[in-house]
């Protein structure tokens, strides 16, 4: 399965087509003639210092005696295990379904720390691929994988990469209201950080941490604490709690004093109504009283 190089390793990759070929360690296999229809090439390599352990491929139509070569190149590149050069000299076309098996050292992975998962035969098909290496086998030295190819003839590279580090932060908050630069905390990270440590706040302004209010003083050098019975929130006491009455009321004195006044207003009028239905009601009185002596006077 094909898979995409991570850009760090493709970089890698590029300098192993610079690397000169003169300098390989080579391997030559003279092959007979594939026996069957089907083609299929079995080669075993079995060399104790390349990463290569065996090939398999299909030759289409007739074919004379051919060598497979194998030149090693040596390398000191990151996370780059082996890379060799495979060619089929005395063959005209292309082989096909390729398949390579592949040895890694043990004490390579340890060493390099390098995660199982991402262990890739890359090849150079006009472009670096790389193509899953899958395992299959395993003894006290080396572990064994085995990979396609979209080719034969080419360049190679055996890789893994690191077990990704994971690194734990720790939140610098303790939950004391206060702030401690040298600790790292600050209002973007701890909501407890309400007063600065050794420094002035700013005059008037008010904070919220939990159900406490702070209000800084007039000259900014320390801060008021008054406990919110409903909560606290954008730097003012709730008058209920949130959801009660479809919302919290902030505490605010100006709101206060128009309510107060709008309920006097209330107040007042109500007492104005009823005075008026009290005297309406004698009026009525009387007018009834009248009807019932012009009654009777007729009598």
């Amino acid at each position: 399965m094909v898979k995409p190089l991570p850009i760090a390793l493709l970089a890698t990759l590029a300098i192993l087509l610079l690397a000169p070929v003169a300098l390989a360690q080579s391997y030559t296999f003279f092959m007979e003639p594939p026996d069957g229809r089907d083609g299929l090439v079995e080669l075993e390599v079995r060399q104790p210092d390349i990463a290569v352990h065996g090939i398999s491929f299909r030759l289409r139509g007739q074919h004379d005696g051919y060598t497979v070569r194998i030149d090693r190149i040596g390398n000191d590149l990151e996370w780059v295990y082996d890379n060799f050069h495979i060619s089929t000299p005395g063959l005209e076309a292309e082989p096909e379904d390729v398949i390579i098996e592949l040895k890694v050292n043990r004490t390579w992975i340890n060493d390099n720390n390098v995660e199982l998962s991402t262990i890739a035969l890359n090849v150079y098909d006009g472009v670096w691929k790389r193509f899953q290496a899958v395992p299959y086998a395993e003894d006290p030295d080396f572990l064994y994988f085995i990979s396609e190819s979209p080719r034969l003839n080419t360049s190679f590279a055996l890789s893994g990469e690191p077990v990704p580090v994971v690194i734990e932060i720790s939140s610098p908050c303790n939950g004391n209201d206060v702030c401690e630069p040298e600790r790292g905390e600050d209002r973007d990270n701890c909501p407890d950080c309400v007063i600065l440590a050794q420094t002035r706040c700013i005059p008037s302004e008010k904070y919220c941490s939990g159900d406490s209010l702070f209000e800084c003083s007039e000259d900014g050098s320390a801060f008021t604490l008054e406990t919110c019975v409903f909560g606290c929130a954008d730097g003012a006491c709730l008058l209920s709690a949130p959801g009660v009455a479809g919302m919290a009321v902030a505490q605010d004195p100006l709101f206060v004093t128009v309510v107060a006044a709008l309920l006097a207003v209330i107040l007042l009028l109500a007492v104005l109504v009823k005075r008026m239905r009290s005297e309406l009601l004698k009026v009525e009185r009387r007018k009834d009283s009248n009807e019932e002596f012009k009654k009777l006077v007729k009598s």
